[in-house]
């Protein structure tokens, strides 16, 4: 497991759990935060195969910098990136840019344990 911390605003943890990336993304998210974020989603679209998690129910604020990573990481990852329990800012952002059909959103599929 591996703890990035922006700025004290945001916390991305990163795991693997059975061969599958889980990164958990908690905290505000915004232009100065998105970084960590962006260099583990580039790191996972450089590993073959599995899809990459991306646990988004801890996040308090979401900006669009929060939305264009989640684009770079799906131009990168394609169709591996799945978003589980979005909270509701992410929803609400998504929602007004119009890209919530543009992900594999899982709702109430956080791993637990």
């Amino acid at each position: 497991m591996h703890d990035e911390s922006t700025d004290g605003r945001l916390r991305l943890v990163t795991a693997e759990r059975s061969g599958t990336p889980l990164l958990v993304l908690t905290g505000e998210s915004d232009h100065e935060a998105v970084g960590a974020l962006d260099r583990a989603l580039a790191e996972a679209a450089r590993r073959d195969g599995a899809d990459v998690r991306l646990d988004l129910s801890g996040v308090r604020f979401a900006d669009s910098s929060l939305a264009n990573s989640l684009l770079r990481g799906r131009v990168a990852l394609g169709g591996r990136l799945l978003l589980l329990d979005p909270s509701a800012p992410v929803v609400r952002l998504l929602d007004v840019l119009g890209l919530r059909d543009l992900f594999a959103v899982h709702a109430g599929s956080r791993p637990r344990g």
